[in-house]
């Protein structure tokens, strides 16, 4: 019994402690997208294609945080995801309590060039993260906001050139029919 006396205000004393010490947690930042934060992608053969997502984050809590930006696909790794460039990358920024970034370049999609093993249009979820950079709680989700891109396959298009030379081949024939048809013309 008397042990149970000694222990009762010990254990209130270390709650007390630990409530009071605990980091900011989830939707302690906010992730806010300047204008859509759907967009659709055209993927050709030629090359990469780079999506950006522009936005601020705010610091909702009444302390300081320190964070980085990471982002993820639906798998790991995401066949059309080449790579993903957030806001802060390791080791991260801090924001003041109620502080802004203002408007920044969210995150950096890179996506594959076409890939005739894969399925057109493909709807990709990037989730962007503001997570805690290391230490005991590091990768600790501060705030999270979901981007959607559509991908689409582009429909190559032909050389202007060649549009050009069968264009005017066309005339030439328009007009070299129009000759022989005239009256007066003997063919």
């Amino acid at each position: 019994m008397i042990l149970s006396q000694r222990l009762l205000p010990i254990s209130l004393l270390l709650i007390f402690l630990a409530a009071l010490s605990a980091p900011a947690m989830a939707d302690s930042l906010t992730i806010s997208y300047d204008g859509s934060q759907n967009q659709t992608a055209l993927v050709g053969t030629a090359g990469f294609t780079i999506v950006t997502f522009f936005g601020s984050i705010t610091n909702n809590s009444i302390a300081p945080i320190t964070f980085d930006t990471v982002g993820s696909g639906p798998v790991t790794p995401d066949p059309y995801v080449a790579g993903f460039v957030g806001a802060f990358p390791f080791p991260g920024t801090t924001l003041l309590p109620g502080a802004s970034t203002g408007e920044i370049t969210l995150a950096t999609v890179t996506l594959n060039p076409f890939d005739p093993s894969l399925t057109y249009p493909s709807t990709r979820l990037i989730k962007v993260e503001a997570v805690i950079p290391s230490g005991v709680l590091g990768g600790t989700i501060l705030g999270e906001n979901d981007a959607m891109i559509q991908v689409v396959r582009s429909v190559p298009e032909p050389p202007t050139v060649l549009l050009f030379a069968s264009s005017l081949l066309g005339l030439v024939i328009l007009l070299r029919k129009s000759r022989i048809a005239a009256p007066g013309n003997s063919a």
